[in-house]
């Protein structure tokens, strides 16, 4: 949850995808911005609370113009593992592969 600097804003995220942006002067809900299968990670408002910055997981970050309404930029952090091809890799757990593909590696099975 964050609240905006000049208190005209409060948003908040949850697990599924989904951040709500509500004026708080007029108790009313003026965007949900959805995303499936992204869960949100954190919120912040820029100092003139025009920009909401949405932390999302696998290190993604978007940026989100309260007055326009959309989306203006978008952040893929390095993952250590992009583009690495784990096909003929044995002895990994599912697990471990499901998280290397996390990671950005990629298996062809």
């Amino acid at each position: 949850m964050a609240c905006s600097y000049d208190g005209k804003f409060i948003a908040y995220g949850t697990y599924d995808g989904i951040v709500n942006i509500w004026d708080v002067k007029n108790s009313q809900l003026i965007e949900i911005l959805q995303e499936k299968f992204s869960s949100i990670w954190s919120l912040a408002f820029s100092s003139y609370s025009n920009f909401l910055v949405i932390g999302r997981d696998r290190e993604n970050f978007q940026v989100w113009d309260i007055n326009a309404g959309k989306i203006v930029n978008y952040f893929q952090g390095d993952r250590p593992y992009e583009n690495i091809d784990i096909s003929g890799v044995t002895g990994l757990s599912n697990s471990t592969i499901t998280n290397l593909k996390e990671l950005g590696a990629y298996n062809f099975h």
